[in-house]
């Protein structure tokens, strides 16, 4: 299983994972194998550049590139394409009878997000206008955990969206209902006094009911989407280990 990142340092690297027989503990593992560098003075992550740094890493350590029956990856068109401009192709071509995986959770992912385009960029604004407002200010914070604390609620940070971190989506929409009241009567406040136009927008996205009831919506749907994908990295664990 190969993917791509990139650090904090902005360098872009490919790790490749393996899963293997160990003969001395006589279990199957799962670990990283190799991690290396994309991007050279003349190379960039195409596919061609990425099937050969994943064969190099075999031949490196003195894999048996006979012993290859499977290879997985998310469904970029780098490493999923058809014909012969990707890495699977590749791969099939190399090695003739490969197990091919594309990651389901992706291709979920990428549908639930075809879906969402459906729905007003309220929701999406709200919660990273929200974070984003706490996120650089510990005054604003500590601000806010007086309101907290007048309500009783528990003193909790805001959480931030992501569009990789799938399974953290549906805890970020619960954390806005759980400080909902904390929140309106903070916005409130700010924008009787600041009237800043990010403190607006905020204000007004929070007394919409219309927000809040796709909201709702989100905070219902989100959990069967997330149960999904662990659902599926434990039926594809199952498959690997049958």
């Amino acid at each position: 299983m190969v993917d791509e990142s990139t650090d904090i340092a902005c360098q872009s690297f490919m790790c490749v994972v393996v899963r293997f027989y160990d003969y001395e503990s006589k279990i199957e593992l799962l670990q990283v194998f190799d991690t290396k560098n994309l991007y050279t003075v003349d190379k960039g992550a195409t596919a061609e550049n990425l099937f050969n740094i994943c064969i190099e890493s075999f031949k490196k350590y003195n894999i048996n590139l006979d012993n290859l029956v499977g290879f997985g990856s998310d469904g970029c068109s780098t490493k999923m394409g058809s014909q012969n401009s990707s890495m699977s192709s590749r791969m099939q071509l190399y090695f003739p009878g490969i197990f091919i995986i594309k990651c389901i959770c992706h291709s979920i992912h990428l549908c639930c997000n075809q879906a969402c385009k459906s729905l007003p960029r309220r929701c999406e604004d709200l919660a990273r206008n929200i974070y984003n407002f706490f996120s650089h200010s510990s005054k604003r914070q500590n601000q806010f955990v007086q309101f907290q604390q007048f309500l009783n609620l528990n003193v909790h940070k805001m959480q931030h969206t992501s569009q990789t971190r799938w399974l953290s989506l549906p805890s970020v929409v619960q954390r806005i209902f759980e400080q909902w009241d904390a929140l309106l009567l903070y916005f409130a406040d700010k924008w009787l006094s600041e009237k800043f136009i990010s403190v607006e927008n905020i204000y007004f996205q929070l007394n919409d009911p219309f927000t809040k009831t796709y909201l709702y919506f989100l905070e219902w749907v989100l959990p069967k989407l997330t149960s999904l994908y662990i659902n599926n990295y434990y039926y594809i664990f199952c498959i690997f280990t049958f």
